[in-house]
């Protein structure tokens, strides 16, 4: 029997943590402007493997990072941030409020690295 999720309303320091993950977005892209087209993102995470497989990236950092991006283009398209719970734990969510639709972006990315090792 699963438990119900729980749906939180973002608090100042997750508004920071996903504005500080954004602005880090920004500096590891070659043209800041390229974060709402998902072409760059994609370039971004396969630029970084490398780094990440050799160390020279942190596996976390880099995960909250593009995870914080990939978010963010979902919200420039009518979602919005949420915090959920549920038996697995607590995460960052997008929610597209007229669908119900969400996406857990960080756990995505986390995933994907896990497949490329």
């Amino acid at each position: 029997m699963s438990q119900d999720q729980k749906i939180y309303e973002l608090e100042e320091r997750e508004k920071q943590f996903l504005s500080a993950a954004l602005a880090k977005a920004r500096t590891w892209l070659d043209d800041p402007d390229d974060l709402l087209k998902l072409e760059a993102l994609d370039k971004l995470y396969t630029d970084c493997l490398p780094d990440i497989r050799n160390g020279s990236t942190d596996r976390a950092e880099a995960i909250d990072v593009l995870g914080t991006a990939y978010g963010n283009l979902l919200v420039q398209n009518g979602f919005r941030w949420i915090v959920v719970e549920d038996q697995y734990g607590t995460d960052y969510a997008v929610r597209h409020d007229a669908t119900g639709v969400m996406a857990f972006p960080h756990s995505s990315v986390a995933k994907r690295l896990d497949t490329e090792r």
